[in-house]
């Protein structure tokens, strides 16, 4: 019998943008700080004027406590707001 701790995990972070004002923003957004190991696979659907839903997916991530940053962007690129955050696998 052979057992092995897995030392990489996978996780999915879902959320929407919701344009309250009924104007299309085509906000964007970065996870930063990710191990250069971690796969990013983005399943996003395309902005409208109510918003738009958005699917990542990190594959690969190391085991343990990962300081990652969450930061929206503006149609230009231009950094509108930064999350800090602590991915824990």
């Amino acid at each position: 019998i052979l057992a092995v701790e897995a030392l990489f995990a996978d996780t999915e972070i879902r959320f929407h943008f919701v344009y309250l004002d009924g104007i299309n923003h085509e906000l964007d957004y970065s996870v930063e700080g990710l191990p250069e190991t971690v796969r990013v696979y983005r399943d996003d659907t395309s902005s409208s004027f109510m918003g738009k839903y958005c699917e990542t997916h990190l594959d690969n991530i190391p085991r343990g406590e990962t300081n990652l940053k969450f930061v929206i962007k503006n149609k230009a690129g231009e950094v509108i707001q930064e999350y800090p955050f602590i991915l824990d696998n």
